[in-house]
């Protein structure tokens, strides 16, 4: 294992914005797959409570509160995703705007013992422990914490294949279970 890979890596504000709408995404994922059973089990229920009512019994009723009550969460969650996926991207431009002003270079140092990332508001320096591994998605390595859902996120145009590969052998190296 080599000692430590350090990269500068310039600002790219294409990329920066499509690296957080890839995070976002698969945030929400889980939670609007669920979502999107409680819309449908609220139209089953509806019509069929409907049908049940129609052929006339009152034991349709159950089904169609059912169906309300699912209507009524999936548009509760929507609308919270809907307002967080606004605010969200809102945070992004703007911090984007100012990282885009300073014309800044963000460092990535892959140490034997230490992962280290440098940029714009902060310089931070983690020993491995702190990290549960690392994912590959859509050409986007994610350096994920142990315990939280905060990641890092480095692309492989940002680097280019040969460093990528080189920085994934040496993530192979210290979370050998990972990818």
């Amino acid at each position: 294992m080599s000692a430590s890979l350090t990269y500068e890596i310039p600002f790219d504000k294409a990329i920066f914005e499509q690296q957080c709408e890839l995070k976002f995404d698969l945030i929400w994922e889980e939670g609007l797959r669920r979502n999107k059973i409680k819309l449908w089990l609220g139209i089953i229920g509806l019509v069929l409570g409907s049908a049940v009512i129609y052929s006339g019994d009152m034991i349709g009723s159950i089904f169609i509160f059912i169906g309300v009550l699912n209507l009524i969460l999936y548009y509760d969650y929507f609308s919270r995703y809907r307002k967080n996926e606004r605010r969200y991207f809102r945070i992004i431009q703007r911090e984007s705007k100012k990282m885009q002003t300073l014309k800044d270079v963000s460092i990535w140092e892959f140490d034997k013992d230490y992962f280290r990332y440098k940029f714009y508001k902060f310089d931070a320096k983690f020993n491995w422990v702190a990290f549960g591994g690392f994912r590959i998605i859509q050409d986007n390595l994610f350096l994920d914490f142990e315990e939280q859902q905060k990641s890092y996120i480095l692309g492989r145009t940002e680097v280019g294949q040969e460093h990528f590969d080189v920085i994934l052998s040496f993530l192979n190296e210290i979370f050998p279970q990972s990818t």
